[in-house]
Protein backbone atom coordinates (compact mmCIF):
# COMPACT_ATOMS: atom_id res chain seq x y z
CA UNK A 1 0.00 0.00 0.00
CA UNK A 2 0.98 3.65 -0.51
CA UNK A 3 0.24 5.65 2.63
CA UNK A 4 0.72 9.35 3.30
CA UNK A 5 0.65 10.90 6.77
CA UNK A 6 -0.03 14.62 6.42
CA UNK A 7 0.44 17.02 9.32
CA UNK A 8 1.08 20.66 10.17
CA UNK A 9 3.59 20.21 12.98
CA UNK A 10 5.51 22.97 14.72
CA UNK A 11 6.99 21.19 17.72
CA UNK A 12 8.02 17.64 18.52
CA UNK A 13 5.31 16.20 20.76
CA UNK A 14 3.58 12.90 21.24
CA UNK A 15 1.69 12.94 17.93
CA UNK A 16 4.82 13.80 15.97
CA UNK A 17 6.90 11.13 17.69
CA UNK A 18 4.19 8.58 16.97
CA UNK A 19 3.97 9.57 13.29
CA UNK A 20 7.70 8.96 12.90
CA UNK A 21 7.43 5.55 14.57
CA UNK A 22 4.42 4.57 12.45
CA UNK A 23 6.22 5.55 9.24
CA UNK A 24 9.23 3.48 10.23
CA UNK A 25 6.99 0.50 11.01
CA UNK A 26 5.08 0.74 7.73
CA UNK A 27 8.30 0.84 5.73
CA UNK A 28 9.65 -2.15 7.65
CA UNK A 29 6.55 -4.09 6.59
CA UNK A 30 7.13 -3.38 2.92
CA UNK A 31 4.66 -0.54 2.41
CA UNK A 32 5.39 2.73 0.62
CA UNK A 33 4.94 5.27 3.38
CA UNK A 34 5.58 9.02 3.35
CA UNK A 35 5.43 11.46 6.23
CA UNK A 36 4.79 15.05 5.14
CA UNK A 37 4.74 18.29 7.09
CA UNK A 38 3.24 21.50 5.76
CA UNK A 39 5.30 23.79 7.99
CA UNK A 40 8.73 24.80 6.75
CA UNK A 41 11.35 25.54 9.40
CA UNK A 42 9.66 23.45 12.08
CA UNK A 43 11.84 21.66 14.68
CA UNK A 44 9.79 18.58 13.82
CA UNK A 45 11.33 18.53 10.36
CA UNK A 46 14.80 18.11 11.86
CA UNK A 47 13.55 15.24 14.04
CA UNK A 48 11.90 13.49 11.09
CA UNK A 49 14.99 13.85 8.90
CA UNK A 50 17.22 12.57 11.72
CA UNK A 51 14.99 9.48 11.97
CA UNK A 52 15.97 8.60 8.36
CA UNK A 53 12.43 7.84 7.25
CA UNK A 54 10.66 8.94 4.04
CA UNK A 55 9.85 12.57 4.82
CA UNK A 56 9.13 15.77 2.93
CA UNK A 57 7.88 19.30 3.47
CA UNK A 58 4.96 19.91 1.13
CA UNK A 59 3.05 22.90 -0.11
CA UNK A 60 4.16 26.41 0.64
CA UNK A 61 5.74 25.43 3.94
CA UNK A 62 3.57 27.96 5.74
CA UNK A 63 1.88 27.45 9.07
CA UNK A 64 -1.09 29.48 7.88
CA UNK A 65 -3.58 27.55 5.75
CA UNK A 66 -4.34 29.88 2.86
CA UNK A 67 -4.26 29.96 -0.96
CA UNK A 68 -0.54 29.16 -1.19
CA UNK A 69 -0.98 26.25 1.22
CA UNK A 70 -3.82 24.77 -0.81
CA UNK A 71 -1.96 25.24 -4.09
CA UNK A 72 1.21 23.56 -2.83
CA UNK A 73 -0.51 20.62 -1.15
CA UNK A 74 -2.78 20.08 -4.16
CA UNK A 75 0.22 20.07 -6.48
CA UNK A 76 1.97 17.44 -4.34
CA UNK A 77 -1.11 15.20 -4.11
CA UNK A 78 -1.76 15.34 -7.86
CA UNK A 79 1.84 14.32 -8.49
CA UNK A 80 1.84 11.46 -5.99
CA UNK A 81 -0.84 8.81 -5.77
CA UNK A 82 -1.66 7.32 -2.37
CA UNK A 83 -4.08 4.58 -1.38
CA UNK A 84 -4.74 6.28 1.97
CA UNK A 85 -4.01 9.77 3.28
CA UNK A 86 -4.07 10.10 7.06
CA UNK A 87 -4.32 13.63 8.45
CA UNK A 88 -3.42 14.76 11.96
CA UNK A 89 -5.60 17.38 13.63
CA UNK A 90 -8.79 19.19 12.71
CA UNK A 91 -7.32 21.99 10.63
CA UNK A 92 -5.27 19.79 8.31
CA UNK A 93 -8.18 17.38 7.94
CA UNK A 94 -10.63 20.19 7.15
CA UNK A 95 -8.26 21.61 4.55
CA UNK A 96 -7.87 18.24 2.85
CA UNK A 97 -11.63 17.68 2.86
CA UNK A 98 -12.03 20.84 0.77
CA UNK A 99 -9.71 19.67 -2.02
CA UNK A 100 -9.58 15.88 -1.72
CA UNK A 101 -12.03 15.11 -4.52
CA UNK A 102 -10.28 17.45 -6.96
CA UNK A 103 -6.79 16.06 -6.25
CA UNK A 104 -7.71 12.38 -6.39
CA UNK A 105 -7.64 11.49 -2.70
CA UNK A 106 -10.19 8.69 -2.39
CA UNK A 107 -9.45 7.43 1.15
CA UNK A 108 -9.09 9.89 4.02
CA UNK A 109 -8.38 8.73 7.58
CA UNK A 110 -8.29 11.36 10.31
CA UNK A 111 -6.02 10.69 13.29
CA UNK A 112 -7.34 12.27 16.49
CA UNK A 113 -4.60 12.33 19.09
CA UNK A 114 -6.28 14.40 21.80
CA UNK A 115 -9.41 16.21 22.87
CA UNK A 116 -8.76 19.16 20.52
CA UNK A 117 -9.31 21.77 23.22
CA UNK A 118 -8.05 24.60 21.01
CA UNK A 119 -10.62 24.10 18.27
CA UNK A 120 -12.45 27.25 17.23
CA UNK A 121 -16.23 27.44 16.92
CA UNK A 122 -16.24 27.70 13.13
CA UNK A 123 -13.84 24.75 12.88
CA UNK A 124 -16.20 22.67 15.02
CA UNK A 125 -19.09 23.68 12.76
CA UNK A 126 -17.20 22.75 9.58
CA UNK A 127 -16.06 19.50 11.16
CA UNK A 128 -19.63 18.43 11.84
CA UNK A 129 -20.85 19.45 8.40
CA UNK A 130 -18.04 17.75 6.43
CA UNK A 131 -17.21 14.67 8.50
CA UNK A 132 -18.79 12.48 5.83
CA UNK A 133 -15.69 13.21 3.72
CA UNK A 134 -13.60 11.14 6.14
CA UNK A 135 -13.70 7.35 5.86
CA UNK A 136 -12.54 6.55 9.40
CA UNK A 137 -11.68 8.58 12.48
CA UNK A 138 -8.95 6.78 14.39
CA UNK A 139 -8.63 7.84 18.04
CA UNK A 140 -5.73 7.02 20.32
CA UNK A 141 -7.95 6.51 23.39
CA UNK A 142 -11.53 5.56 24.14
CA UNK A 143 -11.85 8.85 26.01
CA UNK A 144 -10.99 10.68 22.79
CA UNK A 145 -13.57 8.67 20.81
CA UNK A 146 -16.23 9.31 23.47
CA UNK A 147 -15.48 13.03 23.35
CA UNK A 148 -15.85 13.12 19.57
CA UNK A 149 -19.13 11.25 19.68
CA UNK A 150 -20.51 13.66 22.29
CA UNK A 151 -19.17 16.87 20.77
CA UNK A 152 -19.47 16.18 17.04
CA UNK A 153 -21.97 13.34 16.85
CA UNK A 154 -19.73 10.95 14.92
CA UNK A 155 -21.20 7.47 14.78
CA UNK A 156 -19.26 4.76 16.57
CA UNK A 157 -19.17 2.65 13.40
CA UNK A 158 -16.97 5.29 11.76
CA UNK A 159 -14.43 5.42 14.60
CA UNK A 160 -11.62 3.08 15.62
CA UNK A 161 -9.62 3.20 18.83
CA UNK A 162 -5.95 2.32 18.41
CA UNK A 163 -3.77 3.35 21.37
CA UNK A 164 -0.31 4.81 21.25
CA UNK A 165 2.57 2.39 20.90
CA UNK A 166 5.97 2.53 22.56
CA UNK A 167 9.23 1.39 20.98
CA UNK A 168 10.32 -1.16 23.55
CA UNK A 169 13.79 -1.42 22.01
CA UNK A 170 14.39 2.18 23.18
CA UNK A 171 12.20 2.45 26.26
CA UNK A 172 12.82 -0.30 28.80
CA UNK A 173 14.01 -0.50 32.43
CA UNK A 174 17.61 -1.36 31.46
CA UNK A 175 18.26 1.97 29.74
CA UNK A 176 21.45 3.36 31.30
CA UNK A 177 21.60 7.00 32.35
CA UNK A 178 24.57 9.30 32.69
CA UNK A 179 25.46 10.61 36.14
CA UNK A 180 23.56 13.57 37.51
CA UNK A 181 26.61 15.88 37.41
CA UNK A 182 27.15 14.96 33.75
CA UNK A 183 23.53 15.87 33.00
CA UNK A 184 23.71 19.04 35.07
CA UNK A 185 21.16 17.73 37.59
CA UNK A 186 21.21 18.46 41.33
CA UNK A 187 21.22 15.90 44.11
CA UNK A 188 18.16 15.03 46.19
CA UNK A 189 14.82 13.53 45.20
CA UNK A 190 14.07 14.49 41.57
CA UNK A 191 10.79 14.44 39.67
CA UNK A 192 10.89 14.72 35.87
CA UNK A 193 8.05 16.16 33.80
CA UNK A 194 8.26 15.96 30.00
CA UNK A 195 5.64 18.22 28.41
CA UNK A 196 5.33 21.18 26.08
CA UNK A 197 4.54 24.45 27.80
CA UNK A 198 0.93 24.71 26.64
CA UNK A 199 -2.22 25.38 28.61
CA UNK A 200 -3.47 21.78 28.60
CA UNK A 201 -0.27 20.55 30.30
CA UNK A 202 -1.31 22.67 33.31
CA UNK A 203 2.09 23.37 34.83
CA UNK A 204 0.27 25.80 37.11
CA UNK A 205 -1.42 22.97 39.00
CA UNK A 206 2.00 21.37 39.55
CA UNK A 207 3.42 24.61 40.95
CA UNK A 208 0.47 25.02 43.30
CA UNK A 209 0.79 21.39 44.43
CA UNK A 210 4.47 21.91 45.26
CA UNK A 211 3.60 25.02 47.24
CA UNK A 212 0.73 23.33 49.10
CA UNK A 213 2.93 20.39 50.10
CA UNK A 214 5.19 22.76 52.00
CA UNK A 215 8.00 21.19 54.02
CA UNK A 216 6.95 17.66 53.01
CA UNK A 217 8.48 18.33 49.57
CA UNK A 218 11.19 20.68 50.73
CA UNK A 219 13.97 18.33 49.61
CA UNK A 220 12.44 17.48 46.23
CA UNK A 221 13.19 19.23 42.95
CA UNK A 222 11.26 19.18 39.69
CA UNK A 223 12.97 19.04 36.29
CA UNK A 224 10.69 20.36 33.54
CA UNK A 225 11.64 19.18 30.05
CA UNK A 226 10.21 20.81 26.94
CA UNK A 227 9.52 24.18 25.40
CA UNK A 228 6.51 26.13 24.23
CA UNK A 229 4.77 29.49 24.32
CA UNK A 230 3.90 29.41 28.03
CA UNK A 231 7.39 28.66 29.33
CA UNK A 232 8.14 32.30 30.29
CA UNK A 233 4.83 32.44 32.16
CA UNK A 234 5.60 29.26 34.10
CA UNK A 235 9.11 30.49 34.91
CA UNK A 236 7.72 33.78 36.21
CA UNK A 237 5.10 32.01 38.29
CA UNK A 238 7.69 29.69 39.82
CA UNK A 239 9.79 32.73 40.72
CA UNK A 240 6.81 34.55 42.21
CA UNK A 241 5.89 31.53 44.35
CA UNK A 242 9.42 31.18 45.69
CA UNK A 243 10.02 27.90 43.84
CA UNK A 244 12.82 29.00 41.51
CA UNK A 245 15.40 26.87 43.33
CA UNK A 246 13.16 23.77 43.21
CA UNK A 247 11.62 23.97 39.73
CA UNK A 248 14.32 23.72 37.06
CA UNK A 249 13.92 24.09 33.30
CA UNK A 250 15.87 21.66 31.11
CA UNK A 251 14.64 22.84 27.70
CA UNK A 252 13.86 20.63 24.71
CA UNK A 253 15.88 17.41 24.57
CA UNK A 254 16.42 15.20 21.54
CA UNK A 255 16.55 12.15 23.81
CA UNK A 256 14.77 12.37 27.16
CA UNK A 257 15.71 8.90 28.36
CA UNK A 258 18.98 9.68 30.20
CA UNK A 259 17.44 12.57 32.14
CA UNK A 260 14.25 10.73 33.05
CA UNK A 261 16.22 7.68 34.21
CA UNK A 262 18.46 9.89 36.35
CA UNK A 263 15.42 11.09 38.29
CA UNK A 264 13.55 9.27 41.04
CA UNK A 265 9.99 9.62 39.72
CA UNK A 266 7.92 11.14 36.92
CA UNK A 267 4.94 13.50 37.04
CA UNK A 268 2.40 14.80 34.51
CA UNK A 269 -0.10 17.44 35.62
CA UNK A 270 -2.19 17.80 32.43
CA UNK A 271 -5.78 18.97 32.43
CA UNK A 272 -6.42 17.52 28.94
CA UNK A 273 -4.77 14.66 27.09
CA UNK A 274 -5.33 12.01 24.50
CA UNK A 275 -3.13 9.09 25.50
CA UNK A 276 0.07 10.73 26.78
CA UNK A 277 3.19 9.11 25.39
CA UNK A 278 5.30 10.80 28.05
CA UNK A 279 3.55 8.77 30.75
CA UNK A 280 3.82 5.58 28.70
CA UNK A 281 7.52 6.09 28.00
CA UNK A 282 8.25 6.79 31.67
CA UNK A 283 6.37 3.64 32.67
CA UNK A 284 8.28 1.60 30.07
CA UNK A 285 11.54 2.92 31.55
CA UNK A 286 10.46 1.61 34.96
CA UNK A 287 9.84 5.03 36.51
CA UNK A 288 7.29 5.48 39.31
CA UNK A 289 4.67 7.84 37.84
CA UNK A 290 2.22 10.38 39.26
CA UNK A 291 -0.31 11.52 36.64
CA UNK A 292 -3.60 13.33 36.48
CA UNK A 293 -6.62 11.44 35.13
CA UNK A 294 -6.67 13.38 31.85
CA UNK A 295 -8.00 11.77 28.68
CA UNK A 296 -6.85 8.18 28.34
CA UNK A 297 -4.51 8.04 31.35
CA UNK A 298 -6.78 5.52 33.10
CA UNK A 299 -6.64 3.38 29.94
CA UNK A 300 -2.87 3.19 30.33
CA UNK A 301 -2.54 2.53 34.05
CA UNK A 302 -4.48 1.32 37.04
CA UNK A 303 -4.23 3.59 40.06
CA UNK A 304 -1.89 2.33 42.78
CA UNK A 305 -0.82 -0.62 40.65
CA UNK A 306 0.92 0.92 37.62
CA UNK A 307 0.93 4.60 38.65
CA UNK A 308 -0.61 7.06 41.08
CA UNK A 309 -3.52 8.76 39.32
CA UNK A 310 -5.21 11.85 40.75
CA UNK A 311 -8.02 14.14 39.54
CA UNK A 312 -7.19 16.92 37.10
CA UNK A 313 -6.88 20.53 38.28
CA UNK A 314 -6.56 19.43 41.93
CA UNK A 315 -3.38 20.79 43.52
CA UNK A 316 -4.34 19.21 46.86
CA UNK A 317 -4.67 15.70 45.41
CA UNK A 318 -1.49 16.09 43.37
CA UNK A 319 0.43 17.37 46.38
CA UNK A 320 -0.69 14.37 48.44
CA UNK A 321 0.43 11.94 45.71
CA UNK A 322 3.80 13.65 45.27
CA UNK A 323 4.48 13.47 49.01
CA UNK A 324 3.44 9.84 49.11
CA UNK A 325 5.80 9.06 46.22
CA UNK A 326 8.72 10.68 48.03
CA UNK A 327 8.04 9.02 51.37
CA UNK A 328 7.05 5.49 50.32
CA UNK A 329 10.00 3.57 48.90
CA UNK A 330 7.96 0.35 48.74
CA UNK A 331 5.38 2.08 46.55
CA UNK A 332 8.09 3.27 44.18
CA UNK A 333 9.51 -0.25 43.88
CA UNK A 334 6.07 -1.73 43.19
CA UNK A 335 5.20 0.79 40.50
CA UNK A 336 8.63 0.45 38.91
CA UNK A 337 8.07 -3.30 38.63
CA UNK A 338 4.46 -3.28 37.42
CA UNK A 339 4.57 -0.39 34.97
CA UNK A 340 6.98 -1.82 32.35
CA UNK A 341 5.03 -5.08 32.21
CA UNK A 342 1.83 -3.13 31.59
CA UNK A 343 3.40 -1.32 28.61
CA UNK A 344 5.01 -4.49 27.20
CA UNK A 345 1.71 -6.37 27.34
CA UNK A 346 -0.58 -3.73 25.88
CA UNK A 347 1.32 -0.99 24.06
CA UNK A 348 4.20 -2.46 22.05
CA UNK A 349 4.65 -0.30 18.92
CA UNK A 350 4.99 -3.41 16.73
CA UNK A 351 1.48 -4.57 17.65
CA UNK A 352 0.10 -1.06 17.20
CA UNK A 353 1.62 -0.72 13.71
CA UNK A 354 0.01 -4.03 12.75
CA UNK A 355 -3.35 -2.64 13.81
CA UNK A 356 -2.84 0.42 11.62
CA UNK A 357 -1.90 -1.79 8.68
CA UNK A 358 -5.14 -3.72 9.17
CA UNK A 359 -7.08 -0.43 9.31
CA UNK A 360 -5.48 0.90 6.12
CA UNK A 361 -6.25 -2.38 4.33
CA UNK A 362 -9.85 -2.19 5.48
CA UNK A 363 -10.20 1.40 4.27
CA UNK A 364 -8.46 0.89 0.94
CA UNK A 365 -9.99 -2.52 0.20
CA UNK A 366 -6.45 -3.83 -0.29
CA UNK A 367 -6.01 -7.39 1.08
CA UNK A 368 -2.22 -7.10 0.79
Amino acid sequence: MRILQLMGAGDVGGAETFAIALTRGLVARGHTAMLANTWKGSPFNDAAEAAEIPFTVVGSGQRRIGPRWFAGVARYLRSNSFDVVMTYGTRISLALRIIQRSVGVTRHVMAIRGLDVHRRAFEAFLDRRTQRCVDVFVCNAQAVADNRRQQVGTDESRMRVIPNGIDLTRFHPDVVSASRPTLGLPEGFLFAMVASFRSEKDHGTLLRAISKAGDALRGAKFILVGNGPLQPTVESEAQRMGLADRVLFAGQLHDVRPLVKACDAFVLSSSSEGMPRAVMEAMALGMPVVATAAGGVREIAENDSHALIVPTRSPDALAEALVRMVEDEGLRRRLATNAPAQIRTNFDIETIVDRYVALFREVSDDPH
